[in-house]
């Protein structure tokens, strides 16, 4: 009885231990990712996720035509990449010529074609290295 006694005491022990090794592992976590989101003057800035609409103005794109394509309901330059030619076409104030140039500049900014999931769980690896070499 007496052995279960210290046996439990030794495995309250070593779950304390963990315990305590997790919350300064989340710490540290913590730190490194305020330090990351502090740190942007010196490192080029990967934008990931859905780049907004207005992004296509450092392509040429008129600031107008980006007010038009928002109120189009089209807000992420990858709704305006996807986006069939013909929907442009019926966006009031929009030719055919600042089609092309819009899709133009999406296609530029967004990746458009097909991606295997080898592909994708490489960048993520990549990103993933990228911050734990940063810490």
């Amino acid at each position: 009885m007496e052995s279960e006694k210290l046996q439990l005491n030794d495995n309250i022990c070593k779950l304390h231990f963990d315990l305590l090794n997790l919350k300064i592992l989340n710490e540290s976590i913590v730190q490194d990712h305020k330090s990351v989101q502090e740190t942007t003057s010196d490192q080029e800035e990967i934008q990931h996720g859905p780049f907004p609409v207005e992004q296509l103005q450092g392509s040429g794109i008129a600031v107008v035509d980006v007010k038009k394509l928002k109120d189009a309901g089209l807000c992420t330059v990858v709704a305006v990449a996807y986006s069939p030619r013909k929907e442009l076409l019926l966006i009031k104030g929009i030719s055919e010529a600042k089609v092309d140039k819009i899709v133009e500049a999406a296609s530029k900014l967004v990746p458009m074609g097909f991606t295997s999931v080898g592909q994708l769980h490489a960048e993520r690896e990549d990103i993933i290295n990228h911050r734990i070499q940063r810490a």
